[in-house]
């Protein structure tokens, strides 16, 4: 990867919240953005064209809307959706029901907006160029072998099935992106092609346990997660609707769900365990559960 440089003078990088990969909401980093955002868009708009055409939104629309979208944010104000959408309305665009969310995000997906602070419970959107300011960065020589670099440094060893499930690509542009990729190394493993960057982590000698959020990596990152999550318990972690159980990890094994309920005088912590564990295991998750606890500086209460 071509070496990449944060910008010049006082302009620090900054978290940019926006769509990316799959189509969903993550953060990067402005600099990233830059090289990113033209390599999943062109992929994420293709695979809403059905639903664009469900909902009567076409080229010319999207071509006016980014216009009036761009001229009710350059006041510098961020806006909520429900405003982006009266103004929308106000131009003769109509933002009614699901259109205004992909409106919105066609408008992100084009480098004109990301979320800005939040308002409430509500999200802000705000235009990129004044949220980063001018940003002056050098983007990698191979746009796709950097992307396959970064996953699989982070996320290896997998499979390039893995890769094209967590970036969003078609399989065939993934595997594309992964040949390449110069800097990684085949890793053999039951019969099944994976790949990673250096050599595999040992696995870990001690007991650790985790209480990871819904949409953690760490399941989320790849197609096939029977590494760590026995099949016969993947409904109960995720029953489908797009919104799956916080889990506990122990040993990097997926062993049960959790769920919190925070007071002003102690957070209650509830597991569902899908096994017994042993009494070292359920030290290490008691710890876990009380490292929680000493961020929102509130003594814990486990339930299970």
């Amino acid at each position: 990867m071509a070496g990449r440089r944060a910008a010049p003078g006082n302009l620090a990088p900054r978290l940019v919240r926006t769509w990316a990969f799959r189509g969903t909401l993550h953060y990067l980093t402005a600099t990233d953005l830059t090289w990113l955002l033209p390599l999943l868009a062109p992929v994420i708009i293709r695979r809403n064209a059905r639903r664009y055409r469900q909902l009567a939104l076409d080229e010319p629309t999207f071509a006016q809307s980014n216009q009036e979208i761009r001229a009710a944010l350059e006041a510098g104000r961020p806006l909520i959706r429900a405003e982006i959408a009266r103004a929308l309305e106000k131009a003769g665009i109509s933002a009614e029901g699901q259109r205004i969310y992909y409106l919105v995000q066609r408008a992100a997906l084009e480098g004109i907006l990301c979320h800005g602070p939040q308002r409430g419970r509500d999200p802000t959107y705000v235009l990129i160029a004044q949220w980063v300011g001018a940003q002056t960065v050098s983007e990698p020589d191979n746009a796709w072998a950097a992307l396959a670099e970064r996953y699989f440094s982070s996320h290896g060893p997998a499979t390039v099935q893995d890769f094209a499930w967590w970036s969003g690509l078609p399989v065939s542009v993934a595997r594309q992106a992964l040949d390449a990729a110069t800097d990684l190394v085949r890793v053999e493993e039951e019969n099944e092609m994976l790949w990673a960057k250096g050599t595999p982590p040992e696995p870990l000698r001690e007991h650790a346990a985790y209480l990871l959020p819904p949409y953690d990596s760490y399941l989320l990152s790849y197609k096939d997660r029977s590494w760590a999550l026995d099949l016969a318990y993947a409904k109960r972690v995720n029953a489908g609707g797009g919104m799956p159980k916080p889990t506990i990890v122990v040993n990097g094994q997926v062993v049960g769900i959790w769920k919190r309920a925070i007071t002003a005088h102690r957070i209650v912590i509830t597991l569902e365990l899908f096994r017994a564990l042993n009494q070292d295991e359920r030290a290490a998750l008691e710890t876990a559960a009380h490292r929680y606890g000493d961020f929102y500086a509130l003594p814990i209460e486990i339930q299970s």
